[in-house]
C-alpha cells in the first residue's frame, strides 16, 4: 500500500513538472542574493546569503532547498553554539537563507545551495565566502628610539588576511632595500644609524584585492646608552663629620641619562629620601652634572655608593667609597687629688676616626707637655688613650691640664684637674705689722691668709709683751668681743679686729692654721703709734721777693703711721711777733710747699710741724731772708702751648705769666727775626700786661724765625724766653731749641692780646659773682638780710650784728679771711697737742701761756664776736679726745 502511494506521488510530480515545462517553456533555477560568486567579509561580521527558487511557480516541482558547507555537510537550523545556520527565505518566498554569526577565518570556503527537481538533476548553485583579517599594526610604535651606531630597526609589523603589502616612506620619498636600508617583514633596518636619520617615517600597509590601505607615522629619535665621562667617574671621597661631601657622577647619552645614587649597605636610593621634618634634605643630586652632595655628614653616611646613569637606551653603574672622618669624642677624662710630694696620674680616652692625636697642655701655657718639659713628667700613650703622671708633686702643679684630641675632622678639648693637697701656708699674707694708738675709735684690722688644701682651721693667739701676769700667750675666741677682739673668717682669710681699749692689746698676734697635713703660724706685730718724729730737714727750693718754696725732708719713722701733711707758722724776725699770732699754712703730702705774700727784704722764721692721725709732732724751725724786689722771672712756655696758626704769614706766641718778684709786671717785649738774617734784622713789639699771647703778622711763608720774650716790671727786664718756629704754606711745623720751651696750638686770631672763650666766660662769671657779693653785703649792712646775714646768724646765733669795720674786712681784705682760717687751723693743732699731752706724748714745745694766748686769739677771731659760747667751746677742747676734736672741727 505504501509503495503504491509513493509511486503515485512520483507520477504526480512528474506530471506536474512536464505540465510546467510545457506551459512555461523555462526550467526552474536557484538564485543567490547577493548575486555574486564570491563574498568577502571581515572576521567577526554577520553576513547572510539568500537562496530562492525561480520562478516561484516552480515550488511544486522543486523541493528540499538546503545549504551545504565546504565539507558537503548540510547546514541545519540555528543552534546554541552555531556560528552558521539556515532559515527560510525572507518575505515568505520559496528558498533558504544562510546566516553567519561572528564569522571567523576558518569559516571561509565554498558554500552550496541545492534543491531537488523531480525528474531532473538537482538544482545547485554556490558562493565562495571569504572571512578576511583586516590590516593591523602589531608592532609599530609612533615614537621609536633605535640605538646610535647600530643596525637600528624602525619596527612596523603588520598582520592581515590576505597578507598586506608594506611600503616605507621618509621625507616624502619611498625607501627600498639597498645601501644602508633593508626592508624586512617586521620593519626597516638602517645600518650604522645616526642622529641624521632622525625624523618621521611612514609605514604603509595595503591589500589591493580588498581595496584596503592604512598607514602609520613613526617618529624616529636615535638614542645612545649612558656612558660616564672620563673625568666624571665616581671616585673615592673623604668628608668631615658635620661638614659636607661631594661625589661626582657625570654621564652622557641620548636622551640625557637620569642619575640615581644607591647607598650599597642598605640598598637605599638616597636621591629619593624624604625630607626630615626638622631639617632640610641632606642628600641632593645635581640633575645636570649628577654630583651628589651630602650635608651635615654623619658616620652612618660612610660606605659604598653606586651611581646609576639610566635612559631609555640603557643603564650604566659605577661604585665608589665615601669615608667620613669622625670628630674626636671623649669617653674618659679623669681628675685626681694627691698630697704634695706624691705622684698623681690623669688620663683621657677618646673615640674618633681616624684615631685622634692626643696631647696634654697645662692651663696658662701654649706648648704641649712632652717628656722634655719636666723630668717629673711621664707620658704613656696608646691608641686613643693618653696618660700623664707627675712625680714629686709640688703646689705649683695644682691646676687644669687640658687633653686635646685632634684629627682631620676637628679638635676637641676637655680638662682634667690635679688637686695638690698641702699643709697651710702664709706665703701670700702681706701683713706683718699693724699700728694703732690709744684713743683710736676705729678697730685695727689684722688679717692673715692661710692657703691650704684641704681648707685649714684658723685660730688666733696673742703673745703679750711685758705681761704682768707672765702669760706667754693667750687664746682669742669669738666670745672676747667685749675685750676689744672680733674675729671674722672668710674662707682661707681670717681677720682679727682689735680695738685700742687698753695697753694690753699691743704685742704679737699669732694666726695659726691647721689641717690634716700640718700646721703653720704667722705672726703680726701690733705697734703703738705716736705723733710723728721731728722733720729731718727743710731747705729752700725757690725764693723770690715775695714767695718761698720749701723742700721738706720727712722724718725717718717707718714703724709709725704715714704722714698726712705739714703745718707751718711764720713770723717776721726782729719784731714783737710771736708764733701765737703767727699766720699759718697747712699742706697735704705731695703738694708744692709754697708760702706767698711775704715782704721783700724781710727775714722770717718758719716753724714746721709734721702730723699724722695721732697728732702733731715736734717743731722744726728755719729762718729765711727774703730778697729785695727785682726784675721778674723769665716767662715760660705752656706745655703744648705754642703752635702754628694755620696761616703762612701769621704765628701766635703763647707763654705763662712768670713770678713778678715783688713788682707788678707792666709789659712784655717780643723781639723776633729771621734765623737766616741774624738779630741785626730783628723787629720788636710790646704788649701790655696782663697778657699771655701775641700774634705775629706779616711773616714770610716757609721761613724759620727766632723769638725772645722778656717780661718787664718797674725793676727791669727778666731773662728771655727763647724759641724758634717755622712758617709754612697752610701747614706748619715748629720746635723749641731749648729743653724748657714748647708750643701750644691756638686758632688764628686778630689783634695783639687774644682771650679764649673760656677766659671770657670766666671773667663774666667772676664779675657776676662780685656784683652779687656787693649787693648781698649792702643788704647785710643796711637791712640785716641776705646770704651773709643768714650765715652770721647760723654761726653766731642771735648775737649782736657784725661791726662795720668787720664787714669792710670781709668785703675787701683777703688776708683777714686767711688769718681767720689759719686761726681755726691753729686751734685744731693745739687741740691735738693738748690731747696728746694727756696721753703722755712728746708734742710741740709750747708753754702754757703761749697755748692760752692762742686759744684766746681763736675765740676772739671775729667770726663770732661776742659769742661767749665759742670761748667756752675753745676751753673745753683741752679735755676732748682726738675723735671729738675731729667732729668739733667738722662742726666749726
Amino acid at each position: 500500500m505504501l509503495a503504491h502511494s509513493r509511486q503515485l506521488i512520483t507520477c504526480l510530480g512528474v506530471f506536474l513538472a512536464l505540465s510546467y515545462r510545457t506551459a512555461a517553456q523555462n526550467d526552474p533555477k536557484l538564485v543567490l542574493q547577493p548575486a555574486t560568486g564570491n563574498l568577502t567579509t571581515a572576521i567577526d561580521s554577520d553576513p547572510f546569503i539568500e537562496c530562492t527558487v525561480q520562478p516561484q511557480t516552480a515550488k511544486g516541482a522543486v523541493a528540499n532547498v538546503r545549504w551545504l558547507d565546504p565539507e558537503g555537510n548540510e547546514i541545519g537550523d540555528k543552534g546554541l553554539n552555531n556560528r552558521k545556520y539556515t532559515k527560510n527565505a525572507f518575505g515568505g518566498t520559496f528558498g533558504r537563507s544562510l546566516k553567519f554569526f561572528k564569522g571567523q577565518k576558518d569559516d571561509s570556503g565554498l558554500y552550496k545551495c541545492v534543491a531537488d527537481f523531480y525528474g531532473h538533476d538537482r538544482l545547485e548553485t554556490g558562493v565562495y565566502v571569504v572571512f578576511y583579517e583586516d590590516i593591523k599594526f602589531e608592532d609599530a610604535p609612533t615614537l621609536q628610539h633605535p640605538l646610535l651606531n647600530t643596525a637600528g630597526k624602525v619596527r612596523c609589523l603588520v598582520s592581515g588576511n590576505p597578507a598586506p603589502i608594506v611600503e616605507w616612506w621618509h621625507n616624502q620619498a619611498i625607501v627600498t632595500s639597498g645601501g644602508r636600508y633593508r626592508v624586512e617583514t617586521d620593519g626597516l633596518v638602517i645600518e650604522d644609524i645616526g642622529v641624521e636619520d632622525n625624523g618621521e617615517y611612514t609605514c604603509t600597509a595595503a591589500v589591493p584585492e580588498m581595496g584596503r590601505s592604512i598607514e602609520r607615522q613613526i617618529n624616529v629619535e636615535v638614542h645612545s646608552a649612558p656612558e660616564f665621562k672620563a673625568d666624571g667617574l665616581p671616585k673615592p671621597a673623604r668628608g668631615l663629620e658635620g661638614r659636607s661631601a661631594s661625589m661626582e657622577c657625570e654621564a652622557t647619552g641620548i636622551p640625557m641619562p637620569e642619575i640615581k645614587w644607591i647607598f650599597v649597605p642598605n640598598g637605599e636610593d638616597v636621591t629619593k629620601l624624604e625630607h626630615d621634618e626638622q631639617k632640610t634634605r641632606r642628600h641632593t643630586v645635581d640633575p645636570v652634572t649628577g654630583t651628589m652632595n651630602i650635608n651635615d655628614l654623619k658616620k652612618v653616611d660612610q660606605g659604598q655608593y653606586k651611581c646609576m646613569a639610566e635612559n631609555a637606551a640603557g643603564r650604566k653603574e659605577e661604585t665608589a667609597e665615601l669615608f667620613v672622618a669622625e670628630k674626636p669624642r671623649f669617653d674618659v677624662v679623669t681628675n685626681t687629688t694627691m698630697h704634695e710630694n706624691k705622684s698623681a696620674t690623669i688620663e683621657c680616652t677618646v673615640r674618633g676616626d681616624p684615631a685622634p692625636t692626643l696631647r696634654y697642655i697645662r692651663e696658662g701655657t701654649e706648648l704641649p707637655i712632652t717628656a722634655d718639659t719636666d723630668p717629673r713628667y711621664v707620658l704613656v700613650e696608646n691608641e686613643r688613650e693618653l696618660r700623664l703622671t707627675i712625680n714629686d708633686l709640688q703646689r705649683s702643679d695644682d691646676g687644669l691640664y687640658t687633653c686635646e684630641a685632634s684629627n682631620e675632622a676637628g679638635v676637641e678639648t676637655k680638662a682634667s684637674h690635679i688637686t695638690v693637697q698641702f699643709a697651710p701656708s702664709f706665703a701670700n699674707t702681706p701683713m706683718h705689722v699693724a699700728k694703732t694708738w690709744m684713743g683710736n675709735l676705729e678697730a685695727v684690722n689684722i688679717t692673715c691668709i692661710a692657703e691650704s688644701i684641704p681648707n685649714a682651721t684658723i685660730r688666733w693667739q696673742q703673745r703679750i709683751i711685758n705681761s704682768p701676769h707672765h702669760l706667754p700667750t693667750k687664746d682669742i675666741t669669738e666670745q672676747m668681743e667685749q675685750d676689744g677682739y672680733k674675729i671674722e673668717n672668710r674662707g682661707p682669710s681670717s681677720s682679727l679686729l682689735v680695738s685700742a681699749v687698753s695697753y694690753d692689746i699691743f704685742g704679737e698676734y699669732l694666726c695659726i692654721a691647721s689641717n690634716e697635713l700640718g700646721e703653720s703660724t704667722h705672726v703680726v706685730r701690733l705697734l703703738q703709734a705716736t705723733v710723728p718724729k721731728p722733720i729731718a730737714s727743710v731747705r729752700v727750693e725757690e725764693l723770690t721777693a715775695t714767695t718761698v718754696r720749701f723742700e721738706i725732708i720727712s722724718p725717718n719713722d717707718d714703724e709709725n703711721l704715714i704722714l698726712e701733711g705739714y703745718d707751718v707758722f711764720y713770723i717776721k724776725v726782729a719784731t714783737e711777733e710771736n708764733f701765737q699770732q703767727a699766720p699759718a699754712r697747712s699742706w697735704p703730702i705731695g703738694v708744692p710747699y709754697t708760702v706767698e705774700g711775704l715782704e721783700p727784704g724781710r727775714s722770717y722764721r718758719f716753724r714746721f710741724y709734721p702730723k699724722n692721725r695721732v697728732g702733731v709732732g715736734a717743731a722744726f724751725d728755719k729762718e729765711v731772708s727774703m730778697p729785695e724786689i727785682g726784675p721778674p722771672r723769665p716767662p715760660t712756655f705752656l706745655p703744648n702751648g705754642n703752635d702754628t696758626s694755620g696761616e703762612a704769614t701769621r704765628y701766635r706766641l703763647q707763654w705763662q705769666e712768670p713770678n713778678d718778684n715783688g713788682a707788678k709786671i707792666v709789659e712784655y717785649k717780643i723781639t723776633y727775626w729771621k734765623a737766616s738774617e741774624g738779630r741785626e734784622a730783628s723787629r720788636v713789639v710790646t704788649t701790655r700786661a696782663p697778657a699771655s699771647s701775641y700774634v705775629l703778622t706779616g711773616l714770610e711763608g716757609g721761613t724759620t724765625y727766632q723769638v725772645e720774650i722778656v717780661a718787664r716790671n718797674e725793676r727791669g727786664f727778666s731773662a728771655p724766653l727763647e724759641l724758634f718756629f717755622t712758617t709754612g704754606h697752610g701747614r706748619f711745623s715748629s720746635h723749641a731749641l731749648s729743653s724748657a720751651q714748647g708750643f701750644h696750638k691756638i686758632d688764628p686770631v686778630e689783634g695783639d692780646v687774644q682771650l679764649s672763650t673760656p677766659v671770657i666766660i670766666g671773667i663774666a662769671v667772676a664779675a657776676g659773682l662780685l656784683l652779687a657779693l656787693i649787693i648781698d653785703l649792702t643788704c647785710f649792712c643796711t637791712r640785716h638780710a641776705g646770704l651773709t646775714h643768714w650765715l652770721a646768724t647760723r654761726l653766731c646765733g642771735k648775737s649782736e650784728k657784725l661791726k662795720n669795720h668787720d664787714v669792710e674786712n670781709i668785703r675787701h681784705t683777703e688776708t683777714d679771711q686767711v688769718d681767720k682760717a689759719s686761726s681755726y687751723l691753729i686751734f685744731s693743732n693745739l687741740a691735738y697737742h693738748d690731747s696728746n699731752k694727756q696721753n703722755g706724748s712728746n708734742t710741740a714745745n709750747r708753754t702754757q701761756s703761749d697755748d692760752t694766748n692762742l686759744y684766746e686769739r681763736i675765740a676772739d677771731s671775729g667770726f663770732c664776736e661776742g659769742d661767749e659760747q665759742g670761748r667756752y667751746q675753745v676751753g673745753a677742747t683741752r679735755s676732748l679726745s682726738m675723735g671729738s676734736l675731729v667732729q668739733l672741727e667738722t662742726d666749726v
